[in-house]
């Protein structure tokens, strides 16, 4: 597979730092979606009219979009948009970076190999810093041999590990993520305590989380919770409710 130019389609700063990352790490990167990436000489970065020119010159496209049902649009396109799958010619392959639940990658699974079209299904721990600094921890759902494929051109954005098939990655990364959580606000509640009883330990001192990072941790938290389905699980609920509330409150 040839994976030089590589495309990237999407929204936000996550795919524009993406795109940069390997855009600077010698790879030719075409993408589509976002405008805050410049091109420059360092930076082998170019822009593709629509999303159709984009697959048509790339045997992989990493999509990152917030939700599902916007990628299913790229994918699609619209009346007077063609799409991805337009273009995306048989063992192309797709790197879901999007937001959604496990069983959206599944089903895109399924309707993407009636055109023998690959996906791999991923999900990073690190935020938008780690990706920028080539630290993310990125796990991925798909075939062996398809992660193989794809590692050499992002090894630039950090570690790559395969967890499992399509859907594992959200899996574990939204149930790693509420872990987290609830260590950062049992040590919270740990530094109240300690406040309360005049003395704050050098071991417990700690920044408080970022309204973002809250905000984070509480769509983690819900996506447990969504994939506990009907397991009885009062510390998750009562995690997520107060997640919730803080990330809703303006943080110093």
């Amino acid at each position: 597979m040839n994976l030089d130019p590589i495309g990237i389609c999407g929204t936000g700063e996550l795919a524009a730092a993406i795109a940069i990352r390997i855009g600077a790490s010698g790879t030719r990167v075409i993408v589509h979606g976002f405008t805050t990436v410049t091109p420059g000489r360092k930076i082998r970065i170019e822009r593709a009219a629509n999303l159709f020119d984009l697959a048509s010159e790339c045997e992989a496209v990493i999509a990152v979009y917030d939700t599902h049902a916007q990628l299913r649009e790229a994918l699609t396109g619209t009346a007077d948009r063609p799409g991805l799958l337009g273009a995306m010619a048989p063992g192309s392959l797709l790197i879901d970076l999007s937001g959604g639940l496990p069983e959206a990658s599944r089903k895109l699974a399924g309707q993407l190999a009636g055109g023998a079209i690959g996906l791999v299904e991923a999900a990073q721990i690190g935020g938008l810093e780690a990706i920028r600094t080539g630290s993310a921890r990125i796990f991925v759902g798909g075939f062996g041999e398809h992660i193989d494929q794809l590692a050499p051109s992002l090894a630039c954005l950090g570690s790559l590990r395969r967890i499992g098939p399509q859907g594992s990655a959200r899996s574990f990364v939204a149930l790693s993520e509420s872990v987290r959580a609830a260590y950062q606000m049992a040590l919270e509640e740990a530094q109240l305590i300690a406040a309360a009883g005049g003395f704050v330990p050098e071991e417990l001192a700690n920044p408080p989380l970022s309204g973002e990072e809250r905000a984070q941790f509480a769509r983690h938290v819900e996506q447990a919770l969504t994939l506990a389905d009907d397991a009885d699980t009062p510390f998750l609920k009562a995690l997520a409710q107060r997640l919730g509330q803080r990330s809703a409150v303006k943080q110093p």
